[in-house]
């Protein structure tokens, strides 16, 4: 007879991880992560509460779906460009390289594993712990999936405090998975040679991309795949997919633990994507988080047992213990940041680096599958998560000095006629431009023209160092040679590594070596041919952005003020003439209706006459 499965149970997850974001929106101040929220809903209706959910096999598959899933996003959030190191970066002084952001990570992790095991001793000797390797690991764990969000609503991601915090929280998730699979093998097979299969999973790693990028170069016509990634062929997602569940298979199949191939699986997508993955990333984001994840979160909750905690006195005196541990030991070790940063900073930064989410539940799962600790132990350290994911943030927004936003410059790389035009064009936006050439004749052109111009060789890394890279916003390469755009392009990319860079080439087929480093390209040959296409079909538009720097102007703001926020846009009084065209919001794209809210760090694009432009980008500062 053919097994029925009830939906009631999943119904009445769906239904949570629906609402409890919307609840938790009406107490803004309080800042709660929806990550909480879910926790203590599946609480509620738990084990441990109204008992609503019990045992359900197709919510167990789910939830272990979820917990993959998330360590999967987790490797996907991996920025190479920050935490491998620059070229030249060895050649640097010794206070350069130990202020690195990827230095001052090693060296925080490997103070935070230091002291932990000295505290998970230190909790097996009083006879708090019964396993003290577990615990260490438990208490060097760090939440990436609190750290990011938290950076990129005070707009630090792109700024090397932000950046050193982030490798920080990668390098401590990344090593304490490894530090689990091997603990695992330990634990069930002992030592012996098993330990080293693990290795095998990084040997996949860099098989796995060296082959990837061997077929991208000798097949050009695999980058047509892309037009089967829309509609419903899907073709990005679907590889994804496959890559996340052949490095969890792999990782099973080895004896490692599962997280740690699924988060291989992710930094390799990230690895391959590079600048690409932002469409990919935010559909992988949309599909695990709306569905996947909060189910994971939420059967956590119901599995909570809060009577084994509270019938335990140990696991109950575990949890103030095992808070005040957890803040320590990051707190001494970020004090590695001051070698970089101010007292405050380096306060801020430990106080952030304490929160602990989805990797401790996962160690802590681990340890209670392979009987290490006890149910009531297993409470305790989720209800330590759910302390630390709430206060570390509001810790670290609260003595964390406010950055304020710094209007940054761009850069055109030549002074010929075109690069002469498009800085006068900038300058009318209201932003400031930099010109970088080594012409002699168009140099004195672009003076005589009152333009900001640094006569130096654009191809020197010296040059850009020279024009302190943190302040630049994008830069633009238009040389007359394609050879040469490569090459300063090359340098600019990678060895400055600025982001946002903008090229031409006059023979189309240069354009993959271009796309290859994440350079955003221009074809002179066919932009007459598209804005012609444009006044053909779209006259009326044309007319509009031939005319912005004379009557009408747009511009990309970010709201910081909290007067627009919180309110639906048809009541917000704008100022006459202005209008919102767009909202971009942590990747998305959100197109202003009437009952759509804005929310602070928000960036808007704004089209209108140049004064109420002006006064609408004040407003939200």
């Amino acid at each position: 007879m053919e097994e029925s499965y009830s939906f009631v149970p999943l119904l009445l997850v769906a239904l949570l991880a629906f609402f409890v974001p919307l609840v938790l929106s009406r107490f803004k101040r309080l800042r709660v992560p929806v990550v909480v929220g879910e926790l203590v809903a599946g609480i509620v209706i738990g084990d441990s509460g109204l008992r609503l959910v019990g045992q359900d096999p197709m919510l167990d598959v789910l939830a272990l779906l979820g917990f993959a899933y998330l360590m999967f996003l987790s490797g996907l959030e991996v920025d190479f460009n920050a935490v491998l190191p620059r070229p030249g970066f060895w050649g640097g002084s010794a206070k350069d390289r130990l202020g690195n952001p990827l230095t001052l990570g090693i060296l925080t992790f490997a103070v935070t594993l230091c002291l932990a095991a000295l505290a998970g001793w230190g909790l097996h000797a009083v006879d708090a712990s019964d396993d003290p390797w577990l615990a260490a690991l438990i208490l060097s764990t760090t939440s990436l999936g609190l750290v990011m969000p938290v950076l990129k609503e005070r707009g630090l991601t792109s700024k090397p405090y932000g950046q050193t915090l982030l490798v920080a929280a990668v390098i401590a998730d990344f090593a304490t998975m490894l530090l689990v699979s091997i603990y695992v093998i330990l634990l069930t097979e002992g030592l012996s040679l098993d330990i080293l299969l693990v290795l095998l999973l990084f040997g996949a790693f860099a098989t796995a991309y060296r082959a990837a990028s061997l077929l991208r170069r000798r097949f050009p016509g695999l980058r047509q795949m892309r037009r089967l990634s829309q509609a419903t062929t899907q073709v990005d997602v679907r590889g994804a997919f496959a890559i996340g569940l052949a490095f969890i298979a792999l990782a099973q199949g080895l004896g490692a633990e599962m997280i740690l191939g699924a988060f291989l699986g992710g930094a390799l997508i990230a690895l391959l994507a590079g600048n690409g993955s932002t469409d990919l990333r935010h559909k992988l984001d949309l599909f695990g988080y709306a569905f996947f994840i909060p189910i994971f979160f939420i059967m956590v909750g119901v599995r909570f047992d809060l009577t084994a905690l509270l019938s335990s006195t140990r696991a109950l005196l575990l949890v103030p213990l095992v808070l005040v541990l957890a803040y320590a030991i990051k707190f001494v070790a970020s004090a590695l940041l001051r070698v970089s940063f101010p007292w405050r900073e380096t306060l801020a930064g430990g106080a952030l680096l304490s929160s602990r989410l989805s990797l401790i539940i996962a160690v802590s799962a681990i340890g209670l599958k392979l009987g290490s600790i006890d149910s009531a132990t297993n409470s305790a350290i989720i209800l330590v998560a759910i302390v630390t994911s709430t206060v570390s943030p509001l810790l670290f927004n609260r003595i964390a000095p406010v950055v304020e936003e710094v209007e940054r410059r761009f850069a055109i790389v030549g002074a010929g006629r075109s690069a002469r035009l498009l800085a006068n064009r900038i300058l009318g936006h209201g932003h400031d431009v930099i010109l970088v050439a080594q012409n002699s004749r168009h140099v004195e052109a672009a003076r005589e023209m009152g333009l900001s111009i640094v006569e130096s060789d654009p191809a020197d890394p010296e040059t850009w160092e020279t024009l302190d890279p943190g302040t630049l916003r994008a830069v633009a390469v238009l040389l007359p040679e394609d050879e040469r755009n490569l090459e300063v392009s090359r340098v600019v990319r990678e060895q400055i590594g600025i982001e946002r860079v903008i090229s031409r080439a006059h023979d189309a087929t240069q354009t993959p070596l271009f796309s290859e480093m994440g350079v955003q390209m221009i074809n002179p040959s066919l932009s007459p041919v598209v804005e012609l296409e444009y006044l053909l079909l779209f006259p009326t538009v044309t007319s509009l952005m031939t005319d912005l720097e004379d009557e009408h102007d747009i511009k990309e703001v970010r709201v910081l003020c909290s007067d627009l926020t919180g309110r639906p846009l048809r009541e917000l009084e704008l100022p006459d003439g202005a209008m919102l065209v767009l909202i971009r919001r942590d990747g998305d794209v959100i197109y202003p209706r009437g009952h759509a809210e804005l929310q602070l760090g928000d960036r808007i694009t704004v089209m209108g006459p140049v004064e109420a432009v002006k006064e609408l980008a004040l407003q939200c500062k």
